[in-house]
């Protein structure tokens, strides 16, 4: 008998309800905290700049003396402030002219057009006023950011990955890098562990895992093969909640719990069959990163989501959902192949697409 398909809705939501909440906060020097998810708003504690700075090298001047300046008349200026760009603007000085603007006569300046009060300057708390939040929690914190932090450490969420691969070749593991690397770009600490194969093996891994990490993912050995055991293994250890979800590529795909950590199984195996790992890629898309936003309690990937037009209709979609691949075609997009990572790249550029059954964008067919 056939065992039937999760609906991909309903597994997230199941999944989800795995995830206790988000991991608790760590706190991390700026720099290492770029990528991490923020546990706290960051609000700016002074103004920046703190004072009026030159917004570019030149001389620093009152404006209301410069009233009636021009060719004709120019105002002479006797040993004026020079400033360089960002340098504080000296008392009693509300402008700053570019030296090129300028005409130099040893020590005196002919200045030969008027100036405007803040002119040439970058009065305090342009950039960001003291008390402004500029990032909410439960977003990214950019390498943009940097400038305007003036603390020592950030406090991050940092949900710990373990990646558990089974039944792969030695030295033929290309999945678990391009996991960890994906899982890394979405603020995770990734621990990649040794390869293992055997029902019994693969259920002590996941256990041994689960008692490190947040979140475990098993690669590999989620199919109905007779060396595939990777499911009946997490029944072993803890829970199998689902196994099989309506995910083209990526049927085979499931999750469930061990000691109370969400574990998530991906098919493929990429060193079989050319290296085609359009499951695990499909399946990571949307399970592991699906917990990863919980975990860190990301605001922005647990809202994701877009529409996009195509040229023609998309066929057999008989899945909940279906990866495709698209390329463009001038401001539209039409489909390219069935679905599978590996085929070659369209001419113009390629992107990938998740059609949800009836709901998949729809547009004329070519005429």
């Amino acid at each position: 008998m056939t065992t039937p398909l999760t609906g991909l809705t309903d597994a997230l939501e199941r999944l989800g309800a795995l995830v206790e909440g988000p991991v608790a906060p760590v706190y991390l020097p700026p720099a290492a905290s770029v990528g991490r998810v923020l546990a706290t708003d960051l609000t700016a504690g002074t103004d920046l700049p703190p004072v009026a700075v030159a917004a570019r090298d030149g001389v620093a001047v009152r404006a209301a003396g410069l009233d009636g300046a021009g060719p004709y008349a120019p105002v002479m200026l006797a040993r004026p402030a020079r400033l360089a760009q960002g340098a504080p603007l000296p008392p009693g000085t509300d402008a700053v002219v570019a030296a090129r603007d300028l005409f130099w006569c040893g020590e005196l300046a002919a200045l030969s057009a008027p100036v405007a009060p803040g002119e040439g300057v970058r009065a305090a708390g342009r950039d960001i006023a003291a008390g402004t939040c500029w990032r909410r929690h439960g977003a990214r914190l950019s390498a943009w950011d940097l400038p305007l932090l003036a603390v020592r450490e950030v406090s991050v969420r940092v949900p710990r990955v373990a990646v558990v691969p089974t039944g792969v070749v030695p030295g033929l593991d290309t999945l678990s890098p391009c996991l960890a690397a994906l899982l890394a770009a979405d603020g995770a600490a990734v621990q990649v562990f040794s390869a293992v194969a055997g029902r019994g093996r693969i259920a002590a891994a996941l256990a041994g895992a689960a008692a490190q990490a947040d979140l475990v993912i098993a690669t590999g050995g989620t199919g109905d093969g007779t060396d595939d055991h990777t499911a009946a293994a997490l029944g072993d250890a803890g829970l199998l909640a689902v196994h099989g979800i309506g995910l083209r590529p990526g049927t085979t795909a499931g999750f469930g719990a061990v000691a109370g950590v969400p574990v998530i199984l991906l098919p493929g195996r990429p060193e079989r069959g050319g290296g085609r790992s359009g499951g695990a890629n499909h399946a990571q898309q949307r399970a592991d990163r699906h917990c990863v936003a919980l975990f860190g309690d990301n605001l922005a990937e647990r809202a994701a989501g877009r529409r996009i037009d195509l040229q023609r209709h998309l066929v057999g979609l008989q899945f909940d959902q279906r990866l495709v691949r698209l390329h463009g075609v001038a401001a539209l997009l039409e489909p390219f192949a069935d679905g599978r990572f590996g085929y070659r790249f369209a001419e113009r550029g390629n992107t990938n697409f998740c059609g949800h059954g009836s709901d998949a964008p729809r547009a004329a067919p070519f005429s």
